[in-house]
């Protein structure tokens, strides 16, 4: 999918661009001002662009996984295999992130994230397009 020209790259530059004329708005208040739309738009275009750049452990250590609660209402909406199959990922990589929260003592106990990374690689692109089809019916 070329993200360059989908509704949700627009939404997103949108959301990013209020929050930069916003001088001081902190990502928790910035986060909070969006509309359903944009606030999916930016918590899956963030969920790809972190993942595909340094996978699940990126995600997380960049404070994305936050956005889990957008992330799983977005897919259960989106309702196709693939949204759904990405939920059951998130699902695990939450899971996973808890126990490693509780045990870890440094970054590279996130290489148990790996697996779960190539999975979300593989039907990634299908997903977007998912999501970019329920984003125009909104």
């Amino acid at each position: 999918m070329d993200m360059d020209n989908s509704t949700m790259q627009a939404l997103m530059d949108t959301a990013y661009e209020f929050w930069q004329s916003k001088k001081g708005l902190s990502k928790k208040d910035f986060w909070n001002s969006l509309d359903s739309k944009p606030k999916a738009a930016v918590a899956i275009g963030n969920l790809n662009y972190q993942v595909t750049n340094g996978g699940f452990t990126q995600w997380h250590y960049n404070g994305y996984s936050e956005a889990f609660d957008t992330i799983d209402f977005v897919c259960r909406q989106v309702g196709t295999a693939n949204s759904l199959a990405v939920l059951k990922i998130v699902n695990e990589v939450m899971t996973e992130l808890e126990e490693l929260d509780e045990e870890s003592e440094g970054h590279d106990d996130y290489d148990a994230l790996d697996a779960l990374d190539s999975r979300f690689y593989a039907i990634n692109e299908a997903f977007l397009e998912d999501v970019e089809a329920w984003l125009v019916k909104q």
